[in-house]
């Protein structure tokens, strides 16, 4: 019994290092892009890769290389469409990612995470209420900033094309697929592996929120520190709309509203400049 007492409480211990160990590196990870040393990201990014080979985690092995992939801008700026169309990159990385895990049983969690969700009347009202306060507040930050992001380079990206196939296709397009590339790695892969490490929704919220503010704090719509704290928020609503609907579509429509806004904004401003 003392035998089967000492291996309970080892296993506990172990259990408690590992998750500690595992708030490091998301907390480092969600440093190095706050910092001008994004070096950072790319070391977290590969312990956490080791971290979930030793412990034969398949949901973090995903995370793992997602954010390997995703630290090493450079590959993307190599690249002039990637530079261009940051949403291309995204793309690649995640089917790639999946590609690389797809031989490993394990890491076939896509039931777990890739699900529609329930759809009710508080949560048509809170898709709503979240869509209409982020416009507001992204439109107020645009008027303030003087530092609108990649969205830019974007916007001039298309400015050449005709304004029907740019306001009725392309902005739509990009938008919903933006949107679904960064929900798929923050509230769909990120998320759900934390939910399996741990109990507190709070926790596994902010985590994931804060990782994916910091990936918008360089050149994101909004950015800076002011940015961080907004989309700290806004992914922390997203979060909670995953977690209570059990499903991605509800922050994906969110996500997809504030995209159309930004896009629409962007673009819209960048052809009244070019007039």
């Amino acid at each position: 019994m003392a035998g089967a007492a000492g291996t309970a409480h080892q296993r506990r211990v172990g259990d408690t290092l590992g998750r500690f160990i595992l708030i490091i590196l998301i907390v480092a990870i969600t440093a190095g892009h706050l910092s001008d040393f994004p070096i950072i990201c790319t070391i977290s990014a590969a312990l956490l890769l080791s971290y979930a080979c030793y412990f034969r985690r398949g949901s973090l092995l995903l995370c793992g290389i997602l954010f390997l992939l995703l630290s090493i801008d450079d590959i993307g700026r190599w690249i002039p469409v990637f530079s261009e169309v940051p949403v291309i990159w995204k793309l690649t990385v995640i089917v790639f990612s999946f590609l690389a895990v797809s031989p490993f049983r394990g890491c076939r969690s896509w039931s777990t995470w890739f699900k529609y969700g329930k759809i009710e009347g508080f949560t048509i009202a809170a898709v709503a209420g979240v869509s209409l306060v982020s416009a507001v507040a992204l439109i107020a930050w645009a008027g303030w900033s003087d530092n609108l992001g990649i969205a830019v380079k974007m916007a001039q990206g298309v400015r050449h094309y005709p304004k029907p196939l740019t306001f009725m296709v392309l902005i739509p397009c990009f938008a919903a697929l933006n949107a679904l590339m960064e929900e798929i790695v923050f509230r769909g892969v990120l998320q759900t592996a934390l939910s399996e490490f741990f109990h507190n929704p709070y926790l596994i919220i902010a985590m994931q929120a804060s990782a994916f503010a910091a990936f918008h704090f360089a050149m994101g719509f909004p950015n800076g520190w002011t940015g961080y704290g907004m989309t700290l928020l806004y992914g922390s609503a997203l979060g909670y709309l995953k977690q209570w609907t059990d499903g991605l579509f509800a922050p994906w429509l969110c996500h997809l509203m504030a995209d159309l806004t930004i896009f629409y904004y962007v673009v819209n401003l960048t052809l009244q400049h070019a007039a």
